[in-house]
């Protein structure tokens, strides 16, 4: 009996011990990455800082699969690529943070706010608009739900801006001014200094410019008064483009030179180079054309090194613009057709309009009439339906509806058909109907596919980011004899009774008499996976994965079975590797 009670009390000692340490290297991880996210807001505008610290907080949570540093990463890490202009890979950090919400809702709000919130900006700006006013929807329910009116405040912002957007500037003014009521209400005076940008943009889109004017002013005073440098430069370029449009060129370029050394300082790149667009078109007006030139090319060539596409085709519709003025209008055209083209691929109907009335107006000062005048409708037509259309289809049927107008007599000639067309129509109605539903399951199984293989390369970039730790190399025996260095091994494939090991330095495998499942346990807590029902792979060997296979470090290409992708993607987040 005595020795069942020591043993018992051993036991209980040894638990406790256990607990206690575990307790300790959780609170002391849980500092660590506290320490992390305070040193992270020295870098809140600068996403190559945020990377490494956003990496750096994963290394530390995956190997215990800690919630609570899970969600400080993928959100840093969220962060950083939204600002880096990769709203793809934004989208599926923000999903990676989601996933611990209903856990951890109540005891990081503040984080799945941040994280709801910016999945909604990161949605409206890859067009996904739709998607994206439904998530700001969901976004006010729950600020509500959970009490916050400065979260609810900041949504009714953010809807504002995506109702000034689809052009019903009324309504977001109507959301601005509830957005202000509340800061006032709870007395957050710098909150205002952003809001105040809002409205002046619905003002001036509006043409009060006068009261435009007056709202980013109130801007940049409390952006001075809170040392809000962000919103007070923005401002800044408010005010230059606003006097743009009332033709006062002098305060606009004086606006824009207070901003490009504040750019040039913090590494804002994408702000230094919409400055040096402003000040071209500026410059333009004011007949200096050399000067005008010179910032055109260098936003444009700006442009395309941060891939802003957007600032791109404007860069080109200035370069038109001024080349139109200067009657060089061949130079116009191809450089409008670049932004045409650019507006295209994003949908951006505004930029499409402004592009096809120019387009208009170099062929009608090139005497091509006919031309212009079919441009001139097309530019009138996606003005009245500017706020109805949601992709370049529709702008197709639109171009098309001008470019076979003349085609009526040909219609004509094909009444004599008529009778041929109407027997076989209902044949050909049906087969198109079950081509559409065939391709619209495709499309279904290709974007679940799709949306799988994104986060599979996301865990594969992190892992191979934060897999690190250096282990003694381990050395697997078989019954062969022959040993192993498990750090060179690269995979194991499995041929009837028999095992192949495919080792780094050696070109033919080792043979040994043994199952796939028992050397999968064996291997499993080394970072190696089982991809395929014939193969297990090293998972720090992986270079590249595609939907059905993938490619290690020496170039091998080995398939990839769908129904191994979860434990591929499980073992990519928790394992370490040796």
């Amino acid at each position: 009996m005595s020795f069942t009670r020591s043993s018992l009390t051993l036991l209980f000692l040894i638990f406790f011990f256990l607990f206690f340490t575990s307790l300790y290297g959780q609170n002391t991880n849980k500092k660590e990455i506290d320490i992390l996210v305070e040193k992270s807001r020295s870098f809140e505008r600068q996403p190559d800082s945020l990377k490494p610290i956003g990496t750096k907080i994963l290394a530390m949570a995956k190997p215990t699969a800690d919630a609570y540093g899970l969600i400080e990463g993928y959100l840093m890490l969220g962060y950083a690529n939204y600002l880096g202009g990769d709203l793809k890979k934004s989208i599926t950090y923000y999903d990676s943070v989601l996933i611990f919400e209903k856990k951890w809702s109540s005891k990081k709000y503040e984080q799945f706010f941040k994280a709801k919130r910016n999945r909604a900006i990161a949605l409206m700006r890859s067009g996904q608009k739709e998607e994206g006013l439904t998530q700001f929807n969901n976004l006010l329910t729950f600020t509500k739900k959970n009490k916050d009116p400065r979260g609810t405040a900041m949504t009714y912002n953010n809807l504002g801006v995506t109702k000034k957007n689809e052009g019903n500037l009324e309504e977001a003014i109507t959301l601005y001014t509830q957005a202000k009521r509340i800061y006032d209400s709870l007395g957050i005076e710098r909150s205002l200094a952003p809001l105040f940008q809002n409205i002046g943009i619905a003002q001036a889109t509006l043409g009060n410019n006068d009261q435009s004017l007056a709202s980013f002013h109130e801007a940049i005073k409390v952006a001075k008064k809170y040392d809000i440098s962000r919103d007070e430069y923005k401002g800044y370029n408010n005010l230059a483009v606003t006097f743009m449009k009332i033709n006062a060129y002098d305060s606009a370029i004086y606006y824009i030179h207070k901003t490009i050394p504040h750019y040039k300082s913090n590494n804002i790149k994408r702000g230094e180079y919409l400055a040096y667009q402003n000040l071209g078109a500026a410059l333009t007006e004011t007949k200096k054309k050399d000067s005008a030139l010179y910032y055109f090319e260098l936003a444009l060539r700006g442009h395309k090194e941060v891939d802003y596409k957007k600032g791109v085709g404007e860069a080109y519709f200035r370069l038109a613009d001024l080349f139109q003025k200067q009657e060089r209008y061949e130079l116009s055209k191809r450089y409008i057709d670049s932004s045409i083209t650019v507006s295209k691929n994003l949908d951006d109907f505004l930029m499409l309009r402004d592009g096809y009335t120019m387009l208009a107006a170099i062929y009608e000062k090139t005497q091509e009439f006919e031309k212009a005048n079919n441009y001139a409708k097309v530019a009138n037509e996606i003005k009245d339906k500017m706020f109805t259309l949601e992709n370049s289809k529709q702008l197709n049927e639109i171009l098309t509806k001008y470019q076979v107008e003349k085609k009526d007599a040909q219609i004509e000639d094909l009444n004599s058909e008529k009778s041929i067309y109407m027997s076989t129509s209902f044949l050909v109605g049906f087969i198109s109907l079950v081509l559409l539903f065939i391709v619209i399951i495709f499309w279904l199984r290709n974007t679940s596919s799709k949306k799988e293989l994104a986060t599979l390369r996301v865990e594969l970039e992190n892992y191979n980011e934060t897999s690190h730790v250096e282990n003694t190399p381990s050395l697997l025996h078989l019954k062969s004899k022959a040993v192993v260095n498990t750090k060179e091994l690269l995979y194991i494939k499995s041929d009837g009774h028999y095992l192949e090991f495919y080792i780094e330095s050696n070109i033919k495998p080792e043979i040994d008499r043994n199952t796939l499942k028992e050397i999968k346990v064996r291997l499993e807590p080394e970072g190696f996976t089982q991809i395929h029902k014939s193969y297990v792979v090293n998972l720090s060997k992986i270079r590249i994965i595609n939907s059905t296979k993938l490619m290690l470090d020496d170039g091998s290409w080995l398939p990839l079975s769908r129904t191994y992708k979860p434990k591929l993607k499980e073992n990519l987040l928790h394992t370490v590797s040796p």
